[in-house]
C-alpha cells in the first residue's frame, strides 16, 4: 500500500501568508550547515487565496477579502491592483495562453484578466450569481473554470468569450485542473468529472464523494485530490476512472500539487510527501576505497589532491573536500560518508575530531593516540559545508590519513542499498582455524580470502556490503592490513595500522562483490586475524528501515563524568553499563541501530569491550581490545534493544558495553543511526538540520549490568 510521509516542516510560498512584502520581512538565519535562510513576509492586503507563476518570472495571487490581484519578486517586494468591482472575492488564478493572468470573482460573477503590467479586464458570466470558484488553462488554449453555485462549468476564450456548459444532474463544481490527457477535470457532483474541450462532461463517482475539494494533476499521469468529509483522506483516479483513496493522518489536507521531485504533494496543517518514487535518503553506496587525504610529503592521494600539505598542527584543524572525489558524487547529493581514518608519526598524546565543516566543533573524538603511534579507526560523518569534513588535533602534530569507502545518499542522490543489524558474531580467528579458515597467521604479502554470505546472519544471497570488527593480534612486524572485495585489485589504502605484539580492532565496512568473497591483505611480518559480522546492506526496501540519518556528533556517555558504578566509576570485571539511546538526542522512535564512537581509556589490565543489544545474551565477539593503560577507540555499529532487559528496564532501546576483565573507563560518542521500520512516522525529526550538537545530561538512561547479571543473563540496578 502507498505510504504518507511527513517531510520537514518549511516556509511554503503557497495558499494564504505565502508572499510577503519587502517592508516587513521577518528574516531568521538557519544554523551553520542547516537549511537555507527561511524568510517570512506579511501580505499587505491581507492573506492569499491561489497563486501561479506568471510569464515575467513573477509570483501571482488572489487577496480575497482585500479585493486585489498581487505580484511579488522573489524577492518580495509585492505590488498590488485593486480589481474594479468592489467586494468582488478573488479566487483562482492561471496562466492564459495568452500571456495575461485570469482570475475567478466569486461575488463579482465576473472572469478577470490582468495584464503583466496590471491592466484588468472584467469579463460578466452571463448567468447571474454563478459563484465562480477557479480556473485553468485548457489544452485547447480556453481558460476553463467551474461555478460552484451555478451548476455548469465554463469556458472563456482569450478574447473574453465565455460559453457554459451545463453539469449533468445540475451539480456545482469546485477545483479544475488541466488533466494529464488534455482534457479538463473538475471536483463536483458525485466525486470528479472530465470535461472535454468541446464541453462534454463525463462525471466519475469516487469512493466517498463528501468533501472533495482540491484537484491537481499528479506527475503520475493520474488525477490526485484531497477530501475532508468522512474522514481525511487523499485519492488518485486514472484518466479512466480507476479510483483508490488513502487515510491521511496529518491534519486538514489542502491543496494537491505535482512536486519536481516527482512526488504528489499536499499542502494543509502540514506539509506532507506522497512517495511516488523511490527515496534513497540514508541509502549506501559502498565505492572501492579510494585515500582522499595523505599530510605526508611524497604520498599521494586518488586525484592528487590534498596531498602532502604537511601535519596538523597543535590545536589545529583543516577542511579535507570529500564530494566529487574517489567516486563521492557531488555535495547535493550526499549526506555523510564513510571514511578509514589514520593518524601516523604522532609528536605528542593527542586525539582527533572529525565532523562536519561548517558547524561548532563537538566535544567528541574518533582517534586517540600517544606518541609516535599509528592509529587507524573507521569513521562515518556528515558532510558539512561545500561538501567537507573538518578534521582537529589537539596537541602536538600528526599526519592524518582518510580512505573513503562509501557514501549515503540525500533525497536527490543514488539509489543505494540499506543497513540491517545483526547480533554480532564471529566469522573466523585464525588463531583456532574457526569459520572454515587455516589455523595459521597471514604471512607477509598474503592475502587470506573469506566468502561472507550465508554466515553470522548475512543473507546467502543479494547482499552488497557487509560491515565486520576486523582484529589483529599477535603481529610479528609494523604492518598494514587491507580489506577488499576480491573482485577488484588492491588499493592503495590500509584499514589496520599495527606495530609487534599489539591487538588492534577496527570495524570495516566493505562492499560484497557477486561471489560473496572479500580479501584481508597483510603488508608486512605475519598476524593472527579475527573478524566479527555487526551488519550487511541489501536491497531489501519493503520498510522504513535501514536508513542512515546523521547527526552533528555527540558524546552520549562518559564513566569519568557519570557512571552508575561507585567512584571512581570504572566499569568493574565481568560487568557493562547499559545505556538508553532514543529520546536523548536522537529521536524517541524509529532508532533501529546506532552508530558510535567507543573508547576506552585508564584500564588497570588487559581486556576487551563487546557491544551488543541489551535483550540479547552476551556473544562471542569484541568491538575493542585493549592492554592496560592504553586509551583504544573505535567505530561501533549496534541495535538497539527492542524489548525488556531481562532483570533490568522494561523500556527498549538500549545497548550494553560489557567489560571483561580489570577496570576501565567507557566514553560513548553519536555519529548517527540507522532507521527502523517505525520511521516513517519520525521523519520529520529525521530530516533536522545539522547545528551544535545536542546537550546531553551524562548520566542519564545509564544503568548498570553486574557480573551476577551476566551469569543470569542480565541483572541491572538504576543509577
Amino acid at each position: 500500500m502507498l505510504r504518507l510521509v511527513v517531510v520537514r516542516t518549511l516556509v511554503v510560498a503557497l495558499l494564504s501568508a505565502a508572499i510577503v512584502s519587502l517592508a516587513t520581512v521577518a528574516e531568521t538565519p538557519s544554523p551553520a550547515g542547516a537549511d537555507p535562510i527561511m524568510v517570512a513576509y506579511t501580505i499587505p492586503g491581507g492573506g492569499g487565496s491561489r497563486i501561479t507563476v506568471g510569464p515575467d518570472g513573477n509570483l501571482w495571487f488572489t487577496e480575497n477579502d482585500a479585493n486585489k490581484v498581487a505580484k511579488s519578486t522573489t524577492t518580495g517586494v509585492i505590488t498590488e491592483y485593486t480589481i474594479p468591482t468592489p467586494g468582488s472575492q478573488p479566487h483562482g488564478i492561471a496562466l492564459g495562453s495568452d500571456g495575461n493572468l485570469w482570475f475567478t470573482e466569486r461575488d463579482g460573477n465576473k472572469i478577470g484578466r490582468i495584464t503583466t503590467a496590471g491592466v484588468i479586464t472584467e469579463y460578466p458570466i452571463p448567468t447571474a450569481a454563478t459563484n465562480p470558484f477557479d480556473i485553468d488553462a485548457g489544452s485547447d488554449g480556453n481558460l476553463w473554470f467551474t461555478e460552484n453555485s451555478g451548476s455548469s462549468v465554463g469556458r472563456i476564450t482569450t478574447a473574453g468569450v465565455i460559453t457554459e456548459f451545463p453539469m449533468p444532474g445540475g451539480t456545482d463544481t469546485f477545483t479544475i485542473t488541466a488533466g494529464p490527457d488534455n482534457n479538463l477535470w473538475a471536483v463536483g457532483g458525485v466525486g470528479l468529472n472530465r470535461i472535454t474541450t468541446a464541453g462534454v462532461v463525463t462525471p466519475f463517482p469516487t469512493q466517498n464523494s463528501a468533501g472533495i475539494n482540491y484537484l491537481g494533476a499528479g506527475p503520475d499521469g493520474n488525477l490526485w485530490y484531497s477530501a475532508i468529509t468522512g474522514g481525511f483522506r487523499i485519492g488518485t483516479m486514472t484518466t479512466s476512472g480507476t479510483d483508490v483513496q488513502y487515510p491521511y493522518a496529518h491534519g486538514l489536507p489542502g491543496d494537491v500539487v505535482a512536486g519536481p521531485d516527482g512526488n504528489v504533494w499536499v499542502v494543509g496543517d502540514q506539509l506532507v510527501k506522497v512517495r511516488l518514487v523511490p527515496d534513497p535518503t540514508g541509502e549506501f553506496t559502498s565505492l572501492t576505497p579510494a585515500r582522499l587525504l595523505d599530510t605526508r610529503p611524497g604520498f599521494s592521494t586518488i586525484d592528487h589532491v590534498a596531498q602532502g600539505g604537511g601535519a596538523v598542527g597543535n590545536d589545529s584543524s583543516i577542511d579535507v573536500q570529500i564530494t566529487g572525489r574517489g567516486g563521492v558524487p557531488t555535495a547535493s547529493k550526499v549526506s555523510a560518508v564513510v571514511l578509514n581514518a589514520t593518524v601516523t608519526e604522532p609528536n605528542n598524546s593527542s586525539f582527533l575530531t572529525v565532523w562536519p565543516t561548517g558547524v561548532t566543533r563537538p566535544t567528541i573524538s574518533n582517534l586517540n593516540y600517544g606518541f609516535a603511534q599509528t592509529v587507524p579507526n573507521l569513521v562515518t560523518v556528515a558532510v558539512g559545508t561545500g561538501g567537507k569534513v573538518s578534521v582537529y588535533n589537539l596537541r602536538g602534530s600528526v599526519h592524518v590519513i582518510l580512505d573513503v569507502v562509501g557514501f549515503y545518499s540525500t533525497e536527490s542522490g543514488p539509489l543505494g542499498s540499506r543497513f540491517h543489524g545483526v547480533s554480532p558474531s564471529r566469522d573466523f580467528d585464525t588463531r583456532i582455524g574457526s569459520g572454515g579458515v587455516p589455523a595459521a597467521k597471514i604471512d607477509q604479502g598474503g592475502t587470506l580470502k573469506f566468502n561472507v554470505l550465508g554466515k553470522g546472519g548475512v543473507p546467502a544471497s543479494g547482499v552488497t556490503g557487509v560491515v565486520m570488527n576486523v582484529t589483529i593480534t599477535e603481529p610479528t612486524g609494523d604492518s598494514f592490513l587491507t580489506v577488499f572485495p576480491d573482485d577488484v585489485s588492491r588499493p592503495n589504502a590500509s584499514n589496520l595500522n599495527f606495530s609487534p605484539g599489539l591487538t588492534v580492532p577496527n570495524l570495516v565496512a566493505v562492499r560484497v562483490p557477486a561471489n560473496g568473497t572479500i580479501d584481508f591483505y597483510n603488508s608486512f611480518g605475519a598476524t593472527h586475524l579475527l573478524a566479527d559480522v555487526v551488519g550487511y546492506y541489501d536491497d531489501v526496501k519493503a520498510t522504513e528501515a535501514g536508513r542512515f540519518i546523521p547527526v552533528t556528533p555527540f558524546r552520549r556517555a562518559d564513566t569519568r563524568v557519570a557512571s552508575p558504578f561507585p567512584a571512581p566509576g570504572k566499569i568493574p570485571a565481568n560487568a557493562g553499563v547499559i545505556i538508553l539511546f532514543p529520546g536523548i538526542g536522537v529521536p524517541s522512535t524509529g532508532v533501529g541501530t546506532m552508530v558510535m564512537n567507543v573508547t576506552v581509556t585508564e584500564p588497570d589490565a588487559g581486556s576487551y569491550v563487546t557491544v551488543f543489544p541489551s535483550d540479547k545474551p552476551l556473544p562471542l565477539a569484541s568491538n575493542l581490545n585493549f592492554g592496560p593503560g592504553q586509551t583504544v577507540p573505535n567505530h561501533v555499529i549496534t541495535n538497539v534493544s527492542t524489548g525488556p532487559t531481562p532483570g533490568g528496564p522494561a523500556t527498549p532501546g538500549r545497548i550494553i558495553f560489557y567489560n571483561k576483565f580489570g577496570n576501565t573507563h567507557l566514553v560513548v560518542d553519536v555519529f548517527g543511526y540507522f532507521t527502523n521500520d517505525s520511521f516513517a512516522a519520525n521523519e520529520a525529526n529525521a530530516a533536522a538540520a545539522l547545528e551544535s550538537g545536542p546537550e546531553i545530561a551524562l548520566g542519564d538512561g545509564l544503568n548498570a549490568l553486574t557480573a551476577a547479571g551476566i551469569a543470569n543473563g542480565s541483572t541491572a540496578r538504576g543509577h
